[in-house]
């Protein structure tokens, strides 16, 4: 915590521990059908990188929303080393996020990769929440069920 209701994941390897911790204590107390990791911000690239490097085990997707990747992320920590069996991701950003360019540029590798994960670009955001965002991780959580696409806007 670095303010008042505001929160900071500079320390990655902090924060990979308490993440990989928390999932493990949820798969031994629960029983669940699809695994899904989510985050936005820092913690949308937290939950990207843990998941395409396999260290949550049985993961089925991610919905990394307005994600902070650079460019030297899609380099080295962002793509999978290997096919990842199963996995599917949604990327949800806004066409005026700073990061814009380089979360394109990870839906491309990750299709190319095999990994089917859909791109959805809000108009007018930049570096927040959209204000639909139930609908949005609603229909997230259906395309990585593999119901459907996400709805076009």
């Amino acid at each position: 915590m670095f303010g008042l209701h505001a929160y900071c994941w500079d320390d990655k390897e902090r924060a990979s521990r308490e993440v990989t911790s928390a999932y493990k204590e949820f798969q031994e107390k629960y029983t669940a059908q699809n695994r899904i990791v989510a985050g936005a911000s820092q913690g949308g690239s937290l939950a990207l990188e843990l998941c395409l490097k396999g260290r949550l085990p049985d993961v089925d997707g991610f919905i990394a929303v307005i994600p902070v990747i650079r460019d030297e992320d899609l380099e080295h920590s962002m793509l999978p080393e290997g096919q990842i069996e199963g996995l599917r991701g949604c990327l949800i950003t806004g066409d005026k996020d700073p990061f814009l360019k380089q979360t394109v540029e990870l839906q491309k590798k990750l299709e190319e990769q095999g990994i089917p994960c859909q791109l959805v670009i809000k108009k007018g955001m930049g570096h927040a929440l959209p204000e639909d965002f139930a609908k949005d991780v609603a229909e997230a959580v259906a395309f990585i069920q593999n119901k459907k696409k996400f709805d076009e806007r």
